[in-house]
């Protein structure tokens, strides 16, 4: 199994539309994918062509409310949603934070039944992030692949933000809590530009090995969640497609790492 915990505390980094082609991709390839949405702005049903609801399946399934089976719907083959919206916020708001922080991981063995699971985090570190991290820890302790993916755009400040998240995540991997970060992914990627080159070199600097190929900048990745498309659907032929075709791969192949040095 493959379980991937897709976050960054900062906006704008493309961590929603990485999460979803990153389980788009997945169950395209017949890996049986489920897509856990715990960002209350709820764009990844949005992105598939799903009216949210409300009260969201996440809402649901973090009040002990449903089983995980009762709230996932079919997004596309091989691809099941669990979908959020913003009554989430008010959920996580009421979780006790000792027990909200596990309130996903009491659930492992439900999600188990997947080949992959990509969790779509809020652009913060409270409980919803720590509640996804927690989840991933749990797989990985049962033999799961994968860890914390970081979205990252190209910027002089990438590389200390990430170094922030690192700290927090060597603080409470030993509570079970946060997996180590298993890839960095950069994306709004210019080649042409020298500021994005040496970013990319300090990520890899930071993490080696552990930086997917990049995401370059195309409108249609934007113009895609208009449509209720994936870029595989939209522009299939185009390079995001093709880029977050080469991260999922990539993502795939990774081996499993306790510790990343930084």
């Amino acid at each position: 199994m493959l379980a991937l915990c897709v976050l960054n505390q900062k906006g704008g980094t493309a961590k929603t539309t990485t999460a979803v082609h990153l389980a788009a991709r997945y169950a395209a390839d017949g890996v049986r994918t489920v897509l856990l949405d715990l960002d209350p702005q709820g764009h990844t049903a949005r992105c598939l062509g799903i009216a949210p609801e409300v009260p969201s399946a996440t809402a649901r399934l973090l009040r002990d409310e449903a089983a995980l089976g009762d709230v996932t719907v079919e997004a596309r083959p091989h691809l099941d949603l669990v979908a959020s919206s913003g009554d989430v916020a008010q959920v996580a708001a009421a979780l006790p934070p000792a027990d909200g922080v596990y309130r996903l991981a009491d659930k492992a063995e439900a999600f188990r039944a997947y080949g992959a699971l990509v969790i779509d985090c809020p652009p913060e570190l409270g409980v919803l992030t720590l509640a996804a991290s927690a989840l991933v820890a749990d797989l990985i302790s049962g033999g799961a692949r994968g860890g914390l993916v970081v979205p990252v755009t190209p910027e002089p400040l990438a590389v200390v933000g990430l170094s922030d998240l690192l700290k927090t995540q060597r603080r409470l991997e030993p509570r079970g809590v946060m997996p180590p970060v298993f890839a960095v992914v950069p994306t709004r990627v210019d080649s042409r530009n020298r500021v994005t080159r040496e970013v990319a070199e300090a990520l890899e600097a930071t993490f080696p090995g552990r930086v997917s190929p990049g995401v370059r900048t195309t409108v249609r990745l934007a113009e895609a969640p208009s449509a209720g498309q994936t870029i595989y659907e939209y522009d299939p032929g185009g390079r995001g497609a093709e880029d977050y075709t080469a991260v999922a791969h990539f993502l795939n192949e990774l081996p499993q790492r306790d510790h990343v040095e930084a």
